[in-house]
């Protein structure tokens, strides 16, 4: 009574795969393309059984809807990396321009900032040049604090697209929540920075202020960039899977092969009516479960290969 198992076993999948339809189509396609081949086996062991044909239809419907969704949802992820690289670049850019500033702090007295070689009485420069210096720091950092506004409205663009729009959870984090966090001690410092620029007194604080700018930045650039590599790595995982389908795919012909050389469809056909269904979604994700885990299995060998190629 194969044919019976088989389609009992695809209306289960196909219960799966709706049940995930919405929270995670990829896996609610893995279901549904089990369950295709589930009904098309059902049908090979009984070809008059007009209901297994019924539900190829409606499944490869099924499967074309969630492949569309997936590959919206892959554009959607694809634009969103672009704009986080276009965001690593601008801190970046900012990260280096803060260097610079600090750089030429350090350079209007080398001793007065080498803690092993600080004087214990600083002579201050002439007052023209020492304002020359200044007006020349400040006018680089209110350079700086512009370009921060405009980071920090683009963070807040992409916070807002990683956020669930029905979601009602003030404590919800995204993977810009800390840098964000990050960022607003940046804008802070470079206020504070910039006023202790307007006198020679209070450079070191100014120094040690820029610091910390500089130390925040490099911690949200590594935070980003993590999480970038991350999603490179995900973003492969569609198309292994896509091939692992056509593997089963392959699979499932040859054992229905092998079935009808032993006499399978000989028996198929002295089967009675159908019955209904006895196979609960509890039961199939049982069985599926190893099959799924086989899958990831080989599609973390798979990226494996992939990284040790690009080295």
């Amino acid at each position: 009574m194969l044919a019976p198992i088989q389609f009992n076993r695809g209306l289960s999948l196909i219960q799966l795969a709706n049940a995930n339809a919405e929270a995670n189509p990829q896996t609610a396609l893995d279901y549904a393309q089990s369950a295709e081949l589930a009904f098309l086996s059902a049908k090979r062991y009984q070809n008059d059984l007009n209901r297994a044909g019924i539900r190829l239809e409606s499944t490869a419907q099924l499967i074309g809807q969630l492949q569309a969704q997936i590959e919206a949802q892959q554009q959607a992820d694809a634009d969103l990396q672009a704009q986080m690289e276009i965001l690593i670049e601008r801190l970046q850019a900012l990260l280096e321009q803060q260097t610079q500033l600090r750089q030429k702090l350090i350079a209007t007295d080398p001793e007065r900032f080498n803690n092993r070689r600080r004087r214990l009485a600083p002579v201050e420069p002439a007052a023209e040049q020492v304002d020359n210096w200044s007006q020349d720091m400040q006018a680089q950092q209110k350079s700086c604090i512009g370009d921060s506004a405009h980071i920090r409205s683009l963070m807040q663009r992409i916070d807002q697209q990683l956020t669930p729009p029905d979601l009602d959870l003030p404590e919800f984090e995204t993977v810009l929540t800390e840098p964000l966090r990050l960022f607003s001690q940046v804008q802070a410092q470079q206020e504070q920075s910039i006023k202790l620029l307007t006198a020679w007194i209070h450079w070191p604080d100014a120094h040690q202020s820029l610091q910390i700018i500089e130390q925040s930045i490099e911690e949200i650039l590594d935070l980003l960039r993590s999480d970038s590599e991350q999603n490179s790595e995900d973003s492969e995982e569609y198309e292994d899977m896509e091939e692992d389908y056509d593997y089963m795919e392959d699979s499932e012909e040859s054992m229905s092969s092998s079935d009808a050389m032993q006499g399978d469809f000989a028996a198929a056909s002295e089967m009675q009516a159908l019955p209904e269904p006895n196979y609960s979604a509890e039961d199939i994700l049982m069985e599926e479960q190893g099959s799924l885990q086989f899958r990831q299995q080989k599609r973390a060998e798979a990226n494996a290969a992939k990284v040790e190629k690009d080295y």
